[in-house]
């Protein structure tokens, strides 16, 4: 008998979709439920430059979950400085949607995503101009998946 089968359909590697919102948005967690007028924000991404990692790993305290990666957004603009640096520190819970279609839902209320952002012109005329940002959690329970 076999854990697990040889899976031999589509597998897909990026993110696809990632959604935001301040981890103070949420009236309840279980299930989930926003606040009136609160909703997750979409974030228009560079797809092929974004990446979501987990690790899993044993503690004295029992199994943690770690969620990382990263997210690009192309030309360094007002409209990126005033709507998503707001939530650069650990304010953030993500919706991450990757190319095969699976939805991770990280962070929560109570234990937030650290974001962190870092932006280039580029050195050259061919090299990137814009933002990457950078995502890190934590947690004791796996991401939820929708």
């Amino acid at each position: 008998m076999s854990l697990i089968k040889v899976f031999e359909g589509d597998n897909i590697g990026s993110i696809a979709h990632i959604k935001i919102a301040y981890h103070t948005d949420f009236e309840s967690w279980e299930p989930a439920k926003f606040k009136a007028g609160k909703s997750w924000q979409n974030i228009q991404i560079t797809g092929e430059m974004a990446e979501l990692k987990r690790k899993t790993k044993d503690d004295p305290n029992g199994l943690v979950y770690t969620y990382s990666g990263f997210f690009d957004i192309h030309m360094i603009r007002d409209e990126v400085e005033l709507k998503l640096l707001p939530f650069v520190g650990r304010r953030a819970v993500l919706r991450i949607t990757d190319n095969n279609k699976r939805v991770h839902i990280i962070g929560k209320p109570q234990n937030p995503v650290l974001l962190d952002e870092e932006s280039t012109t580029g050195k050259l005329f061919k090299n990137k101009n814009g933002y990457q940002f950078n995502f890190l959690v934590n947690q004791t329970s796996a991401a939820v998946s929708v």
